[in-house]
This record gives structure tokens, sequence and C-alpha cells, in this order.
């Protein structure tokens, strides 16, 4: 996922820190893997948001892990919770 490769990219690269890089990426790959069995585990972003908007978010240390749920569970973007993730959410 491009979002996954651009957190990555950024700390080992832009912040040197590679280590951090791998315990992150590792971090919100495991909350993630939690939705398999629990997937109302997140909120429902119209709920928080107060917009109209279709999907779920889950808090990943300082991401936003945000998917869906049909015939499964899809993640449609992780962001970063410290800058505008709201104006991006719904850009997907």
């Amino acid at each position: 996922m491009a979002d996954l490769q651009e957190i990555d990219d950024y700390i080992s690269e832009k912040l040197m820190n590679q280590d951090a890089a791998k315990r992150i990426i590792a971090a919100i790959a495991q909350d993630a893997s939690r939705l398999k069995s629990n997937p109302s585990l997140g909120f429902e972003l119209s709920r928080k948001t107060g917009r109209v908007i279709k999907g779920r978010g889950l808090v990943s240390g300082k991401y936003l892990i945000i998917y869906d749920i049909d015939d499964c569970i899809s993640i449609l973007r992780i962001l970063d919770t410290r800058v505008d993730f709201l104006r991006r959410i719904g850009t997907w």
C-alpha cells in the first residue's frame, strides 16, 4: 500500500531511523490484522467527523487506518493524525 511505503520512506530516509520505521509499520500491520476477527473494532467516520463519509477508522499509534466493510475488509488509507488528515479523508 502506498501510504505504508510513504510512512516507511519518511521515517527511514528523512528522519534516518530505520528501526523506528520497522516498528511503526509492524504496529500498523498488527492493528490492521485485528480487524479480521473484529471488523467493527474501529469507529464510524461519519459519527466522529460530522461529515457524510462511508467507512470506519481505527487508531494505530499516531496513525489512522481508514477501512470499509463490504464482502471483505478493505484498507482505504493510512493517515498521520498529526497533520490535517480530515482534509484528506474522502480523497481516495
